[in-house]
């Protein structure tokens, strides 16, 4: 499948971290579901940063130019980020959920974790407060994974994470952070899943009435 054709990503997380969750939709077992992949090879991790402003154009254009050159480091990190992937589904689903991480899992998420933390540092901020920043702005086939941590670090440490949800239709598994006026969001789109389950819906009593 050329660029032209794949599918555009869908940026309605309200955070890069659920975005990069959102590439794919998730089965009841929470294994990613292969008819709603979007994420083939490390070119389409770069598509999905520069779409949603986790990489800038110039960035998204040296990325690719490193993974030319290293194609064998480029799929070593195409198999990290989709680990990653699951391990932040499994983390956020479950706080979604109102559950309490296990073990196990807090570890898989507090390696991802340290590794995004690698290229960050505290600078004086404008206040003179210190403030994080990312010290190593030299681009590598790493940077994607490290950023998307770090956005799921900052995630988990904030006031926001009480606004976690997840979509309301169970085939979907997508998650996101309600922020809208009356906290009631229940669908990742409107438009798509929650037009699935009107319809859904609307069969299933047209069946009971007949």
């Amino acid at each position: 499948m050329s660029q032209m054709e794949k599918m555009p990503f869908e940026y309605i997380g309200g955070s890069p971290a659920l975005d990069f969750v959102n590439t794919v939709s998730w089965l009841d077992n929470g294994a990613p579901d292969p008819k709603t992949e979007s994420v083939f090879e490390f070119d389409d991790i770069i598509r999905w940063a520069e779409g949603g402003e986790v990489l800038s154009k110039s960035e998204a254009r040296a990325m690719r130019r490193l993974a030319k050159e290293d194609p064998r480091r480029a799929e070593q990190e195409l198999v990290a980020a989709l680990h990653l992937r699951r391990t932040l589904r499994d983390l956020f689903s479950t706080l979604a959920s109102g559950e309490t991480p296990d073990a196990s899992l807090l570890n898989a998420f507090n390696r991802a974790v340290c590794n995004g933390m690698k290229s960050v540092e505290l600078v004086p901020g404008p206040t003179g407060a210190f403030t994080w920043h990312f010290g190593d702005c030299r681009v590598d086939l790493g940077t994607i994974y490290r950023l998307v941590a770090w956005e799921a670090a900052q995630l988990a440490t904030s006031e926001r994470l009480g606004s976690l949800r997840g979509c309301g239709r169970e085939d979907c598994g997508w998650i996101f952070l309600d922020e809208s006026r009356r906290r009631n969001r229940r669908w990742c789109q409107m438009e798509v899943c929650g037009a699935r389950e009107k319809s859904k819906r609307h069969y299933e009593k047209v069946k009971r009435d007949r």
